[in-house]
């Protein structure tokens, strides 16, 4: 169990700061900016450099917030990447962490549960995106990072596989 944990933590750590880096470095407005800046027009000209506090009469800290941190999304990558380090390699195989699993008349609970558990995580993050908070392309690429995190953790970094 420390060995699963001890992996899962690591990972999981990079990942976040691989979603914080490319929140920082990358970033993009997002959908609903122009709702929460609530700029006044009045005072845009667009000729000139304009600083962005200086025309928002929205929140400072939401501005930034919806300014920055659009790509990618971080609760797609966080989410994926638990359930998949959670299906692939806690539930593929029978051990002592899931005896609940291997029950005879259990036959269907271990695919069940994996269905939901990545159903779950991809229903979290389509809401993201239908809430007009996140592009599609923010959900997409924080799906594709936390997956590939999780799948190159199971597969080359742990030994959960090895005999």
């Amino acid at each position: 169990m420390y060995k699963v944990l001890r992996t899962f933590l690591f990972e999981l750590a990079m990942s976040q700061s691989l979603t914080d880096l490319a929140k920082y470095m990358i970033g993009c407005l997002c959908p609903n900016f122009l709702a929460i800046c609530d700029p006044e027009w009045s005072w845009v000209n667009c000729s000139v450099y304009m600083q962005l506090e200086r025309v928002c009469r929205g929140n400072t800290t939401d501005v930034t917030e919806a300014r920055d941190l659009s790509f990618y999304l971080g609760h797609a990558s966080f989410g994926i990447y638990c359930v998949v380090f959670l299906v692939v390699s806690a539930l593929s195989r029978p051990s002592s962490m899931c005896w609940w699993l291997c029950w005879k008349w259990a036959w269907l609970l271990r695919p069940m549960t994996q269905f939901f558990l990545v159903a779950f995580a991809l229903y979290v993050s389509y809401t993201r995106s239908s809430d007009h908070k996140h592009h599609c392309s923010d959900v997409l690429a924080g799906l594709l990072q936390g997956a590939l995190v999780a799948g190159l953790t199971v597969c080359y970094i742990s030994d959960f596989f090895k005999a």
